[in-house]
C-alpha cells in the first residue's frame, strides 16, 4: 500500500469518526426535548390505544408519555449489539408500561 493511500484511508476514518461524534452530539441536544409528551390524542389515536386494551382511554384522551428507544450497531448491523425500546404511558386511569 502506498504512503497515499494510508493518509486518504486515515483522513476518512478521522471523518467518519467526527461525523458520529456530531450526530451523537446532536442526538444528546434533542434529547431533552422529545423524550416526553404529554396532551390529548386525536380521535384514530384514542381509537387504537383504545383497542389495545389501555385502560380508561375510550373515554378520555389525555396523557402522559415518555420513552426511550436506542439501537446499536456496534460492529456488524447483521447482528443487534443493543436494542431497547421501552416506555410508559399514563391516562387518568392508569399507568401502562409497553417495550
Amino acid at each position: 500500500m502506498t504512503d497515499d493511500f494510508m493518509e486518504r484511508k486515515s483522513a476518512a476514518a478521522d471523518w467518519f469518526r467526527s461525523l458520529r461524534d456530531q450526530i451523537v452530539a446532536a442526538f444528546e441536544n434533542l434529547e431533552d426535548s422529545v423524550s416526553t409528551v404529554h396532551g390529548q390524542l386525536g380521535d384514530a389515536a384514542q381509537e387504537a390505544m383504545a383497542a389495545r386494551g389501555v385502560p380508561g382511554m375510550a373515554d378520555d384522551p389525555q396523557f402522559w408519555a415518555s420513552g426511550i428507544s436506542l439501537v446499536a450497531h456496534m460492529q456488524n448491523p447483521h447482528v443487534p449489539a443493543v436494542h431497547m425500546n421501552t416506555r410508559m404511558f399514563w391516562t387518568p386511569h392508569a399507568w401502562w408500561f409497553g417495550g
